[in-house]
């Protein structure tokens, strides 16, 4: 199992990924309604 620390990291990446995504979707959406 020496491959759990890569898929841990590339998880952990791929998961603040899409929070960028979300913010960056969210705050698209508020200059578009202001």
């Amino acid at each position: 199992m020496t491959s759990e620390p890569t898929r841990r990291s590339s998880l952990t990446r791929f998961a603040w990924l899409s929070i960028a995504a979300a913010i960056l979707t969210i705050a698209l959406k508020a200059t578009a309604y202001l």
